[in-house]
């Protein structure tokens, strides 16, 4: 089975770092971006299987990163998991940008949202 590509678009890095260490050892290749302007650098010129995308990020927004992956013909169908500090998030425009799964990180330990990124590359 061919390891799976994971592009993790967080500013906090505690989270990120958690994240990786829950990840790397089963298996999965891990990217991390620190902010908007970063996370769409890599997507130019790598391919992932999964974005998980914090939507409070410096530089450029987690939206206009969303936009700008679902506008890119090559990154257009890519897996996206959102993720928020706030349940007030616009869930609507969301699921308009073709995101199955968002998650409040207020209500998910980092071990949790782990277990998501899992599930949602394994589906």
């Amino acid at each position: 089975m061919e390891n799976k590509s994971i592009l993790i678009v967080e500013d906090d890095p505690f989270l990120t770092e958690i994240y990786v260490s829950k990840l790397e050892p089963r298996g999965y290749n891990i990217e991390a971006a620190r902010d908007g302007e970063e996370a769409l650098n890599f997507l130019k010129t790598k391919s992932f299987d999964l974005v998980v995308l914090d939507i409070n990020l410096p530089k450029i927004s987690g939206w206009d990163v969303l936009r700008e992956i679902r506008n890119n013909l090559s990154t257009r169908d890519l897996k996206v998991i959102v993720v928020s500090n706030f349940e007030n998030e616009n869930q609507q425009l969301t699921e308009e940008l073709g995101v199955k799964k968002f998650i409040v990180k207020i209500y998910h330990t980092p071990e949790d949202i782990a277990q998501e990124i899992e599930q949602e590359l394994a589906s």
